[in-house]
């Protein structure tokens, strides 16, 4: 995600959003074990993983493989929305 991204979802929640591709979306912000320590430390907990995520290989791989996909009929998806929401929050729990 980039911050053009991720501008319009704090601007609607006024709730904390991080991209995690910086500004461009290829910015290198974390590595996949700062990922995972804000996970296990419940600083961060879903994830919003655009198709083109492929630019933060590592980083969305770890998500996609970890992390439970929430259907798009519970976060309010338009049918057809090519980003899917992740949620870490289970991997907490189980910890």
């Amino acid at each position: 995600m980039r911050a053009t991204t991720a501008s319009p979802l704090i601007l609607a929640t006024g709730e904390p959003v991080m991209a995690m591709g910086g500004f461009s979306g290829s910015d290198r912000i974390l590595t996949v074990e700062e990922l995972q320590e804000l996970v296990a430390d419940s600083e961060v907990r879903f994830f919003l993983v655009e198709p083109q995520g492929n630019q933060q290989d590592g980083l969305t791989r770890w998500v996609t493989n970890r992390c439970q996909a929430v259907p798009q009929q519970a976060w309010g998806a338009a049918p057809g929305t090519p980003t899917q929401l992740f949620d870490c929050g289970w991997l907490v729990q189980d910890a």
